[in-house]
């Protein structure tokens, strides 16, 4: 076997190992020389002559690649050559390769939006020039294009720039001091360039059963739910009948969440539904173990059914037909497995417009504009004056202390008797 076929034979043999300090020894004047070499994905990594200082080199190499993911990171061409626009850029991709496409898509999306005034300004500047100055003249393009007006948003966003150039600070793209600068630049308090702050308040339950009726089934049940339990929207869009127990002795049911929006911090998430939460949960529970319990593809076949069901004129084939030229044109329309917290706010809205619609007709005040996060915020009102603020805190899932088995257990005992005392005393 050639030297070149060797070569080749002891890559493969190494492919998808983890790399190890390796010798070659070589036979000159009658010595025996032994030099130190690695293999990182198929290429060889000299480190000199074999001893303490090769095996510093070969440990600092093997820790940068494995912090990569297994594989050096890219030259960068110098800090000095790097864009805003391209570190973005970076920053998005390792976004997208640590929580994956569909959590970019979706969760991660406010990163994206995080960014975009930042791109549109200071895009195409050096990333190592960008300081704290610059930062702030963001924030006042923000609020100059009045595209996100909200004090909340801009600090949600000036957030998002903040962990940008942290994370090329961590990943030697940007210098040290371009993240210590942005990090000195404090949020916008209320006040601040009269920006409007617009803080989540209640919504009188009398508005919202007034709503209900326009709401299309099942997002109707999720708002009921938001009232009974304190969830946020997606805790209860996503479940399924396999995640919720229904074994306990006190005929609670008891849903653990593996995936919300606290868990990447260390912290657990549970539902709690009592006998109320159960009647409008009951029929849901019908489906497949391992199905959503509340599917889009479901609710428009009904929502057909039931036009079908209310025509005063007959059904032809060719109504039929035109409805499935008008799907083959629409191919990209394809319905979730589930819904989405902006698919229940916009039904929600809709269904305010058509409430008012109706009561302008019967000359009714019209009522005025909510969202599905001010029911949750309103029964977490409701529980802090019933039961205390603490059980409040347990009852919508803020600053769980830890995921461990004893805590979690605590927390949801606990919230089964803040629930169970604010019944009592409705």
């Amino acid at each position: 076997m050639s030297k070149g076929d060797k070569q080749k034979a002891t890559r493969r043999k190494t492919a998808g190992r983890l790399p190890q300090l390796l010798q070659h020894r070589i036979k000159r004047n009658g010595r025996v020389i032994v030099y130190a070499y690695a293999l990182f994905n198929g290429q060889r990594e000299s480190y000199g002559r074999w001893g303490p200082e090769a095996e510093r080199q070969f440990a600092a190499d093997l820790a940068l690649w494995t912090a990569h993911g297994g594989k050096f990171p890219e030259d960068t061409g110098g800090l000095e050559g790097l864009t805003v626009r391209e570190l973005a850029a970076r920053y998005l991709a390792q976004l997208e390769e640590r929580k994956g496409a569909d959590w970019l898509k979706t969760t991660g999306n406010g990163h994206v939006y995080g960014l975009r005034t930042l791109l549109e300004v200071y895009g195409e500047s050096l990333a190592s020039e960008f300081g704290p100055l610059k930062l702030k003249a963001t924030q006042r393009a923000m609020i100059a294009q009045n595209k996100v007006p909200a004090l909340s948003t801009i600090n949600r966003h000036t957030t998002t720039i903040k962990a940008l150039f942290r994370w090329g600070a961590g990943e030697e793209l940007v210098p040290s001091s371009v993240w210590e600068g942005v990090s000195a630049v404090d949020s916008l308090k209320e006040g601040d360039f009269e920006v409007r702050n617009t803080k989540r308040t209640d919504v009188d339950m009398d508005v919202v059963e007034a709503t209900l009726p326009y709401i299309p089934p099942p997002l109707d049940a999720v708002i009921r739910l938001l009232w009974e339990t304190g969830a946020r929207p997606a805790e209860i869009l996503g479940l399924r009948p396999q995640d919720i127990d229904q074994s306990r002795k006190d005929g609670v049911w008891v849903a653990v969440l593996g995936e919300h929006k606290t868990a990447g911090k260390g912290k657990g998430r549970f539902l709690v539904f009592t006998a109320a939460a159960q009647s409008i949960l009951a029929p849901f529970m019908l489906r497949p173990a391992g199905a959503p319990l509340f599917s889009p593809a479901e609710a428009v076949d009904a929502m057909h059914r039931r036009k079908r069901e209310g025509r005063k004129t007959e059904l032809w084939a060719s109504h039929e037909e035109r409805y499935e030229r008008e799907r083959a044109a629409r191919p990209d329309r394809v319905l979730r497995d589930c819904y989405d917290h902006h698919s229940l706010r916009r039904a929600v809205e809709r269904a305010i417009s058509a409430a008012n619609r109706h009561r302008k007709a019967d000359g009714l005040d019209p009522l005025p504009k909510w969202t599905p996060y001010q029911v949750r915020h309103s029964a977490g009102t409701d529980v802090a004056r019933k039961c205390g603020s603490d059980d409040s805190r347990v009852v919508l899932g803020h600053a769980i202390p830890g995921v461990t088995g004893r805590y979690v257990h605590e927390d949801i005992e606990r919230t089964v008797e803040a629930h169970k005392r604010r019944s009592a005393a409705s």
